[in-house]
C-alpha cells in the first residue's frame, strides 16, 4: 500500500562540477545534499525551476553524512539538505548552520523477492517484518555504509530485538555499496533490503524485486534544508541561499516537489502537510 503523505562528498568527481560550471557572471549556489536526492534527479529538476525563477544556478555536491559534514564544518557550501534525525540541530548548535526548515518528506521501503519466503508482504509494521526475516533466516542485504539509511536500518533491527553483529547471522549480508548498487545486488541474490523509494523507482529490473512493506510511519523521512551560517563561514552566499530556501518552501517550490515523479509516481512530498 502506497503511503500518501505530503510531506559528493569530498570525493565527488571534479569533472561533474566542471560540467555544471555557471556562465560568466552567473551566481552559483553550492548545495550539499544526500546522494539519493541527487541520483533521483530531484535536485536537477529543482535547480532548473529555481534558475528559471531567479537566475541562480544550483551546483550540487552529493555524498554521505560524514564527508558532507566535513564540508559544512569547513564552510565549503551555501545550503545543506539533511535527512537524519538530530543532524541539523547538532550542526546548528555547533554554529555551522542557521534557518533550519522542513523542506519535504521522503519514504523508505522494504523490498524483496516476489517469492516472499519470509511472508512479510503487506505488513503494517516494519519492525514485525524485520523480526520475521530474522526468524525465517531469509537473506537480507544491508547497505552497511556511512549513510543515514544504514543507521536507520540498524535502529530498526535494534527495535526488532536483533543485533546483526551477534551470533549466527549467516542470512545477513553487507553490500558496503551505495543504494542503487545495493538494490542490484539484492536482486541478484534474491535478498530483502531497505531502500529509499526514489532509488527503488529508478531500479531498472523491477520484475526481480517488489515492495513488501511501506506503510509504517517509521519509514518516513523528514528532509530539512538550511543555510550555512555566515557568522562562522563568511564565504557563504547569504542572499542567494535565502532566496533558494524561500523559493523551496513557498507554494511554487512545494508544488514543484509534488510534481516531481519517477516512472510516473510521486517520490517526495511537500512539508506543507497538504494532501496531493
Amino acid at each position: 500500500m502506497r503511503m500518501r503523505i505530503r510531506q559528493a562528498a569530498t570525493g565527488l568527481a571534479l569533472a561533474a562540477l566542471l560540467a555544471g560550471r555557471p556562465a560568466a557572471g552567473e551566481v552559483a549556489l553550492t548545495v550539499l545534499a544526500p546522494v539519493e536526492l541527487h541520483e533521483s534527479g530531484f535536485l536537477a529538476e529543482m535547480g532548473k525551476r529555481f534558475r528559471d525563477t531567479s537566475g541562480i544556478k544550483l551546483q550540487v555536491i552529493a555524498g554521505e553524512t560524514g564527508p558532507i559534514d566535513k564540508l559544512v564544518e569547513k564552510g565549503d557550501g551555501d545550503v545543506l539538505f539533511a535527512a537524519e534525525p538530530g543532524r541539523a540541530e547538532r550542526l546548528a548548535k555547533a554554529g555551522h548552520v542557521v534557518d533550519l526548515q522542513d523542506a519535504l518528506y521522503a519514504e523508505r521501503v522494504v523490498i524483496g523477492p516476489q517469492r516472499d519466503l519470509a511472508g512479510i508482504a503487506g505488513m503494517a509494521s516494519v519492525i514485525d517484518a524485520f523480526a520475521r526475516i530474522a526468524a525465517t533466516r531469509q537473506p537480507f542485504l544491508s547497505r552497511a555504509d556511512n549513510s543515514a539509511l544504514y543507521r536507520a536500518e540498524l535502529a530498526l533491527w535494534e527495535e526488532a530485538g536483533f543485533d546483526p553483529e551477534v551470533g549466527d547471522r549467516d542470512w545477513y549480508h553487507k553490500a558496503r555499496k551505495k543504494m542503487s548498487l545495493t538494490i542490484k545486488l539484492a536482486a541478484a541474490e534474491s535478498a530483502y533490503t531497505l531502500a529509499d523509494r526514489a532509488s527503488w523507482l529508478r531500479f531498472g529490473n523491477q520484475s526481480k524485486l517488489i515492495v513488501h512493506v511501506d506503510a509504517d510511519p517509521r519509514l518516513l523521512i523528514v528532509v530539512q534544508v538550511m543555510r550555512l551560517d555566515p557568522r562562522k563561514h563568511p564565504k557563504v552566499q547569504t542572499g542567494p541561499a535565502r532566496a533558494f530556501l524561500g523559493w523551496l518552501t513557498s507554494k511554487a517550490g512545494q508544488e514543484a516537489i509534488t510534481e516531481f515523479t519517477i516512472r510516473g509516481e510521486p517520490v517526495y512530498y511537500p512539508a506543507d502537510g497538504e494532501e496531493g
